[in-house]
């Protein structure tokens, strides 16, 4: 068992070492989702391109008021890594989104709430939704002691099973909350890093957030996971989902895009 292992472990590193040096080549730092899901059957065992969790300090985020605000906190674990946390607010300073939509609460919602306070934009916001009230209070006092409660709206929606898009998945119930908390204004960016559950929990996020927006830009984190790889297939599949590519930047960002169908 111990020799299969390491032999398992040994084939995801170089896999997952060839899609770093693929992407490399490449201005954008992609590579296609089909490339990714051709290599990843070279690969053995579950979870074969998913490299193991590093704690980081929250300090290493590159922006330096972040940076102060998350010293201490641990991030890369349950929370966004400091390297894709830091490509992803690149990301709101070039869209400038006025909404941003969150599954998954916790320090990222503090970014981007930070991100999207500076500017004379009336009215951004970010939108979290989160499965867990314990949680949702921990980050709703951690907005407020950094006086960006303003920018931010943490909705609470317990997770049920629904059969969405033809699947049955484990998706954020349905709340008046969110909608009340969206209003008028589409998000125009969307971060998926939730919710935890079960295998092809996180495939339910997209449909969802399309009942809010018809053109959008999405990231889903963890991408180099099994079950994260199956979503983006099936998201690929449906007629309003654009995928852009994956980078391999600590456990995987894949960036893509609603478009009208």
């Amino acid at each position: 068992m111990r020799i299969v292992r390491l032999v398992e472990r040994a084939t995801g590193s170089a896999v997952r070492q060839l899609i770093v040096i693929l992407a490399s080549m490449r201005g954008d730092h992609r590579i296609s989702l089909r490339t990714v899901l051709a290599l990843r059957r070279l690969a053995l065992g579950p979870n074969a391109l998913f490299p193991p969790s590093i704690p980081r300090d929250g300090s290493s985020v590159g922006d330096r008021a972040l940076s102060q605000m998350l010293r201490g906190a641990e991030l890369g674990v349950w929370a966004l890594g400091p390297r894709s946390l830091d490509r992803i607010l690149e990301l709101v300073d070039r869209v400038r989104p006025k909404v941003i939509l969150e599954f998954g609460s916790g320090y990222s919602t503090l970014a981007f709430a930070l991100a999207i306070s500076r500017g004379d934009v009336p009215n951004r916001r970010v939108i979290s939704l989160e499965q867990d009230e314990a949680h949702g209070e921990t980050t709703q006092r951690m907005l407020r002691d950094h006086g960006l409660e303003e920018f931010a709206t943490v909705v609470v929606a317990p997770l049920v099973e629904a059969t969405v898009e033809g699947r049955l998945s484990t998706t954020y119930g349905d709340s008046e909350e969110l909608r009340s908390a969206v209003g008028a204004d589409s998000p125009e960016l969307i971060i998926v890093d939730g919710p935890a559950a079960d295998a092809g929990g996180r495939f339910a996020t997209i449909p969802v957030a399309h009942q809010f927006t018809a053109s959008a830009l999405f990231v889903l984190d963890d991408a180099l996971r099994d079950s994260e790889l199956a979503a983006a297939a099936a998201w690929e599949r449906l007629p309003y989902v654009e995928i852009h590519g994956v980078e391999p930047v600590e456990k995987g960002l894949l960036f893509g895009a609603l478009r009208p169908s």
